[in-house]
């Protein structure tokens, strides 16, 4: 989503995170750093905007500039509307970059009379959030032109999504082995150091013992006891607890998968109750 300012530009942001090679790669994946790129059009009516041309962009949302990734190119506009960066690069102007915010700077004797596209990436938070939005501000003389873009997330509170692996409805039998499968930090938040998932099976469910795998969305299965440790009690009613801990901060999808045993009679299932600690006590 974008607000285009006096029919002279827009700004336009995508999500984007960092390849195994350092390259920018669109959407945000597991196990990779995510980012946010931005591109502010400007002059898009390709006027004669004289000297002294003064562009601040700030961001609303807790993240920072990266510095060397500014950049500011010629770009040319379709019949159709449609814009398309052709270069060349240009360095006339100057750019000083205060955490959130950035302010350029065309030189002194840099007459402004093309189409300029400003292009930039951001950090994000630790936590992830439903939108992005970012603001600039184009000074000409005296007159100020404002854009705004916004980038929605729409995973950004997908922390815990827990089901059942082949079962056909909730009715269960004495003796029936039932699979379970948690999905954690779907959001690629990233939660510090210490997070704990706790997970209360319900009574007339059994956990099989060491039936409990972790596996990264994208990479290998953790290891007991160095990427995690399993604490399984059962408490006074009779519920089973799993307690997971993890050793390393959580900043990717993890996939958990376990097994119970039915001990009761015919019943329902019942093992919803899941608790990720680090995220709670935010």
């Amino acid at each position: 989503m974008r607000e285009d300012s006096w029919n002279s530009g827009k700004k336009v942001g995508k999500l984007v995170h960092v390849d195994n090679d350092g390259k920018l790669v669109d959407g945000w994946q597991s196990g990779s750093e995510r980012k946010i790129a931005w591109q502010l059009y400007t002059n898009y009516q390709q006027q004669k905007l004289g000297t002294g041309v003064v562009i601040t962009d700030t961001l609303d949302y807790e993240g920072t500039i990266d510095p060397h990734s500014i950049k500011v190119s010629v770009y040319e506009v379709a019949a159709n509307g449609e814009t398309n960066i052709t270069g060349p690069k240009i360095d006339d102007y100057t750019v000083t970059v205060e955490g959130d915010e950035f302010t350029l700077t065309f030189n002194d004797n840099f007459e402004v009379k093309e189409r300029y596209v400003i292009e930039f990436t951001t950090s994000v938070p630790n936590i992830s959030q439903p939108k992005y939005t970012n603001n600039a501000k184009v000074k000409v003389g005296r007159d100020e032109y404002l854009y705004s873009g916004t980038v929605n997330y729409d995973k950004h509170d997908r922390f815990l999504e827990k089901g059942t692996i082949g079962l056909d409805g909730n009715q269960v039998f004495t003796g029936e082995e039932i699979d379970w499968q948690v999905t954690v930090n779907e959001s690629l938040s990233t939660i510090m150091k210490d997070v704990t998932i706790t997970d209360t099976i319900s009574p007339g469910l059994v956990y099989v013992e060491d039936s409990l795998e972790i596996e990264k969305l994208n990479g290998p299965v953790l290891e007991e006891d160095v990427d995690y440790t399993l604490d399984v009690s059962v408490n006074e009613n009779d519920e089973t607890i799993l307690a997971i801990e993890l050793t390393e901060d959580l900043n990717e999808t993890l996939v958990l998968n376990y097994t119970t045993v039915v001990t009761e009679t015919d019943g329902e299932v019942n093992n919803i109750l899941l608790v990720l600690k680090e995220l709670a006590s935010m």
